[in-house]
């Protein structure tokens, strides 16, 4: 599978176009998620033809800036990880993998699933009702 980088809400920002210079001199495909893609299936937006785009229209248009990297191993995303760092792009809290699992997920579920996991894992999921 080839590597592939969904971004949301982060291309529009310098670090955010650092960073998609960066792939793109990796050869890495770069998949700009804007808000109308956000009820698609994640597989889908990656280009495979099993996934068919959404009908569910989005209730609430998240704010958080979210990186999806499909096709890379684990080395690889340590190392794209570490040429992020080393080229001052702040850190995105919101990241993921695809995996088997969740490429069938709307992007919005699984933005939502990621977020919910990052604010238990560093404490911050004190006041749920704010989700």
């Amino acid at each position: 599978m080839e590597e592939t980088v969904l971004l949301y809400n982060i291309d529009k920002t310098e670090p955010g176009k650092a960073m998609i210079s960066i792939l793109k001199k990796l050869d890495v495909k770069v998949v700009i998620v804007k808000t109308k893609d956000l009820m698609n299936p994640v597989g889908y937006l990656l280009g495979n033809s099993d996934y068919k785009r959404s009908t569910d229209k989005i209730k609430e248009v998240p704010q958080d800036e979210m990186m999806v990297l499909s096709g890379f191993d684990d080395k690889q995303v340590d190392v794209l990880l570490q040429i992020f760092q080393k080229a001052n792009i702040p850190f995105i809290p919101l990241k993921a993998i695809v995996t088997e699992t969740n490429i069938e997920w709307s992007f919005l579920q699984l933005l939502n699933n990621v977020k919910n996991e990052y604010m238990h894992l560093t404490g911050m999921n004190k006041d749920i009702s704010m989700l």
